[in-house]
């Protein structure tokens, strides 16, 4: 049996959570299931494990969580339902198949050397060298490709961060576009800042021109 993990974290989004680890027991993969809790306890349907976070740190702390562990590494954004029980297998398989490298997900966007970089619409695939981290898998090895991120990296770009970091600039990651419709989108605006207003691509836009000046130029 393949040593897999979910990891979900959730900050204000307890009523999505209650919905997701069900959805997350339901695989065919059955993955261990670790809950990345910031603020309030969460009660609900149990996890395998709870890092409790007191307070905001900024979303990159997923990653240096999952570091501590070993074999795959599944993430799942706390707005994001898999409504389909294939859905990590099929990705898994996949991921397998390209011989663990890279990312494998369910929605991706290109970034590409000229402007616009990142605000354009989504890729078609199945290659890109970057990926959304809201739903994808990879294998633990691939972390040790990502350095630490500047101390000023705007606090939604670490999954951008993570993608360009593992890709190095070519297509290494996969998305199955037919994966996204195993998903469905949860109510995700139900906190300041967190929508996708315009300021949520240009934060983005601007990551990826600075990281491609400092690493690709």
């Amino acid at each position: 049996m393949d040593n897999i993990t979910a990891f979900l974290p959730s900050w204000k989004r307890h009523e999505n959570v209650r919905l997701i680890i069900p959805a997350l027991r339901a695989q065919t993969v059955n993955p261990k299931i670790v809950l990345i809790n910031t603020g309030d306890p969460y009660e609900g349907p149990e996890p395998d494990e709870v890092w409790q976070v007191p307070f905001p740190t900024g979303p990159f702390i997923k990653f240096q969580i999952a570091a501590y562990y070993d074999g795959y590494l599944y993430f799942n954004d706390d707005d994001i339902l898999p409504r389909n029980t294939r859905l990590i297998g099929q990705m898994l398989w996949q991921l397998r198949m390209n011989g663990d490298k890279g990312i494998v997900g369910a929605k991706a966007r290109d970034v590409w050397p000229n402007p616009p970089h990142y605000k354009h619409g989504d890729t078609r695939g199945p290659w890109t060298n970057n990926i959304k981290m809201g739903c994808a898998i990879m294998h633990r090895t691939a972390l040790e490709l990502v350095r630490t991120p500047p101390f000023d990296m705007p606090h939604r770009c670490d999954d951008i961060h993570v993608s360009l970091e593992i890709g190095r600039g070519e297509g290494v990651h996969y998305v199955n576009r037919a994966w996204a419709s195993m998903i469905l989108d949860l109510d995700g605006c139900d906190r300041p800042g967190f929508c996708k207003e315009p300021e949520h691509y240009d934060e983005r836009e601007g990551y990826c021109a600075r990281w491609m000046k400092e690493n690709w130029s």
